[in-house]
């Protein structure tokens, strides 16, 4: 249903393909750490109401991080089966499809480290985990792709930003970080050479995706105000392959919804998603959405 040219994305409508720019949100349906527990088919009519309120203002795709910090990876692949069929089936409802987060940069200091370092752990990750999700979503409708963590960069780095209390002994190596990429995406691939993989990095850390970008489909930049101007670094960002925002500030900003949209249109990039959507149950989080 998707492709990434280098032009920009493509879906494929009525039997043609048409260039896409993506209207999305980065959005938590049931907080922090909890799909694969249950929650998404437990609170299914709260995530329903929230889907129809995005297809009314124009939302085309949600990022959803999957696994977060990894707190519920012994339970299993099949505990999140059913979990993903759920929400899959609500967005297609809508005509909203899902991209798939898989990590947040958390894990890597919450006791999964070693997924990210031992080659070992990361096969059988891939094996009992990865390899049966990429089947299960790669023929669903609802589905848009793999996102392959959330921010490595601050795990590349000496520690974690955020005030979360998390350090790191000793920081993932550029020669780590390049296997893990390169695994976790061969892995999907193999699936299905058409499902469309990214990496979520924050735009002033752009070397880190140009380093691995022959295993990507597409740049999926974050920007906050913090990082300095926006179009100045879209001046420097790599242009051998399409881009999105894929993360930007609702709150302290000065910039509103449709002003970023501009920006990113203006340098010929192929979509935005907020951060974030915010409403509903179990939303603890801060930020609103526009």
């Amino acid at each position: 249903l998707f492709e990434a040219r280098q032009d920009g994305l493509y879906a494929k409508v009525n039997g043609e393909w048409r260039k896409w720019f993506v209207v999305g949100a980065n959005w938590r349906p049931v907080g922090y750490g909890n799909i694969g527990t249950g929650m998404i088919s437990s609170y299914a009519d709260s995530i329903d109401r929230e889907l129809v309120e995005m297809q009314a203002v124009g939302i085309q795709k949600i990022r959803v991080c999957l696994l977060d910090d990894g707190r519920n990876l012994d339970r299993g692949y099949s505990d999140f089966h059913q979990d993903i069929k759920t929400l899959l089936d609500l967005a297609t409802k809508h005509n909203i499809k899902v991209e798939f987060c898989l990590f947040d940069y958390l894990a890597f200091s919450r006791e999964h480290d070693a997924i990210f370092r031992n080659p070992v752990a990361r096969t059988k990750f891939v094996q009992t985990f990865l390899i049966p999700l990429a089947k299960d979503v790669s023929g669903h409708t609802g589905f848009f792709g793999f996102d392959l963590g959330n921010e490595y960069e601050w795990i590349v780095d000496k520690s974690v930003p955020g005030g979360w209390g998390d350090k790191i002994d000793k920081p993932f190596n550029q020669t780590e970080f390049v296997g893990y990429i390169r695994e976790f995406s061969k892995a999907i691939k193999e699936v299905s050479p058409k499902i469309l993989v990214t990496l979520g990095v924050s735009i002033k850390h752009y070397p880190l995706a140009e380093l691995v970008s022959k295993y990507l489909d597409y740049y999926s930049w974050h920007y906050y105000p913090w990082m300095g101007d926006l179009k100045g670094w879209v001046r420097l960002i790599p242009k051998n392959k399409p881009w999105v925002l894929g993360e930007y500030p609702t709150t302290q900003t000065s910039i509103n919804t449709v002003g970023y949209q501009d920006i990113v249109l203006d340098a010929k990039g192929t979509g935005t998603d907020m951060w974030r959507w915010s409403g509903g149950e179990l939303d603890e989080w801060t930020a609103t959405g526009e």
